[in-house]
């Protein structure tokens, strides 16, 4: 009869661990699930940023710059590349050695590859959709435009915006290419080549 009962104790045992690994199994988390979207989101690109910030020194001419990083250090850009011939894009004018600009180089870390003044962009810009002022520390605010931020990157310039999906609010960064900077006008090129003209709303 205690072998008998035994068995069966066993037997209970042996039942009660199986039902626990399968309820474990089955409330084990999805690891398939897509995770929710998040908002405000600005990583547009898995390339770290090359820009160099900084201003022009009273040495810069007409075929280099002398650039004075933030970080203080004095560098000598050549605006055509000696080896190649290629010509760097400069993006405003060479007004103030205020001017705070963004430069890039080419491959060879001595040309300019583009050379953004960022305090030109500083202003109150108006195109046939609305108008936007752009302010220092990457804040865009508009009278009819989704714009709402903005950075240079690498050479380009990107423009965020809220937009209102069906999962909710989310924020993205537009890649565009600064075609022509001036105190007259401004042009931007998206990815699909279609240019935007601005012109200063004063």
């Amino acid at each position: 009869m205690q072998a008998k009962e035994m068995v069966m104790k066993k037997y209970t045992l042996f039942i009660i661990a199986c039902v626990s690994v399968m309820t474990a199994c089955r409330q084990a988390p999805q690891t398939t699930e897509e995770a929710p979207i998040e908002a405000d989101t600005t990583d547009v690109s898995s390339e770290p940023d090359s820009t160099i910030w900084g201003r022009l020194g009273e040495s810069t001419g007409m075929s280099a710059f002398e650039f004075i990083t933030d970080a203080g250090d004095t560098l000598e850009i050549y605006r055509t590349n000696p080896e190649n011939g290629i010509d760097g894009n400069l993006m405003g004018q060479i007004r103030n050695t205020t001017d705070k600009f963004a430069l890039t180089l080419q491959s060879d870390g001595e040309s300019m590859a583009t050379a953004i003044n960022s305090t030109q962009l500083l202003r109150k810009w108006r195109c046939k959709d609305g108008s936007i002022t752009i302010h220092s520390g990457g804040l865009i605010t508009s009278d009819s435009l989704s714009l709402d931020g903005w950075k240079l990157w690498n050479g380009h310039l990107l423009l965020g915006q809220k937009l209102q999906t069906e999962y909710g609010e989310m924020h993205r960064m537009d890649t565009m290419d600064i075609v022509r900077l001036s105190t007259s006008e401004l042009v931007i090129k998206n990815e699909y080549g279609e240019l935007t003209r601005y012109t200063p709303d004063y």
